[in-house]
């Protein structure tokens, strides 16, 4: 359950079953959230246009636009909001599918609300660390504009950028260069291909990869079928086919070489 906090964490409950979203709501508001609730995907919408939330909690399976159809439209509109989905009706396709769209975890109803609490209290934690983070950022550029001073010494600036062969990682703008072009990657392409610099001719598990770009521990075919498209895009990025650093190895997992060998399989 949430402890104190100055500006209590926003949640939106979207549920066509109007019992369970006042049920909902109710609960979450006596522990100290401010909560509202929607009964559409195309009500949660326009929520979501016109005010800021922490968390959505969101139903799946729902008449006229599904969970998933609202994740695909909220991309742009609510980058800085988490979303937890659940379903009575779940299964391994459906939660594949909310994942890829953005969704950060995934619950099958009845969920207790001992466990749906613990999910929402790590979701916020998460967006305000991401949003602290974003702001010492900004401020910091602010103080050394202000002060007429370069961001770092070549030393500091050094550690804030990875390099592995042609591929450029700054970590302080979160972007990526390849053979010295801008990199346009979403933020679970950038999130696997930072790990994979950080871990350069090494054999990556997709267990591994799931828990760094979704924060996931899942079974190894669940989390290759959940990164597959997204390492394919990566690939693809990176070159295409077989000019492309990043390797698929049969059975075990993928590896970014810094040296392109001869031998293994490019993404698929």
């Amino acid at each position: 359950m949430p402890g104190n906090k100055v500006e209590p964490a926003k949640i939106l409950v979207v549920d066509d079953e109007k019992t369970t979203r006042l049920a909902l709501c109710e609960a979450f508001n006596q522990v100290g959230y401010q909560a509202d609730h929607a009964g559409s995907g195309h009500d949660a919408l326009s929520e979501l246009a016109t005010s800021h939330y922490d968390v959505v909690i969101l139903d799946l399976q729902m008449p006229g636009m599904s969970g998933v159809q609202v994740l695909k439209e909220v991309e742009q509109m609510a980058p800085n909001t988490a979303f937890v989905v659940f379903t009575a009706h779940a299964s391994t396709d459906t939660a594949i599918a909310a994942l890829r769209s953005g969704a950060v975890d995934y619950l099958r109803k009845p969920v207790s609300l001992e466990r749906l609490f613990a999910v929402v209290e790590r979701a916020v934690k998460k967006q305000r660390q991401q949003k602290q983070q974003r702001e010492a950022v900004q401020l910091l550029r602010q103080a050394m504009q202000a002060l007429q001073l370069p961001m770092g010494d070549d030393e500091e600036e050094e550690t804030a950028v990875l390099q592995v062969a042609d591929i450029l990682i700054n970590e302080q703008t979160q972007s990526a260069h390849y053979q010295g072009e801008p990199l346009p990657l979403t933020p679970v392409e950038y999130k696997l291909l930072h790990h994979l610099v950080c871990c350069p001719d090494t054999v990556l598990s997709y267990v591994e990869l799931a828990r760094v770009s979704h924060g996931m521990d899942i079974e190894e075919t669940e989390a290759r079928t959940l990164l597959r498209t997204h390492l394919y895009r990566l690939s693809q990025k990176l070159g295409g086919k077989e000019q492309s650093p990043l390797q698929a190895v049969r059975g075990r997992g993928v590896i970014l070489y810094t040296t392109l060998p001869e031998t293994d399989d490019p993404v698929r």
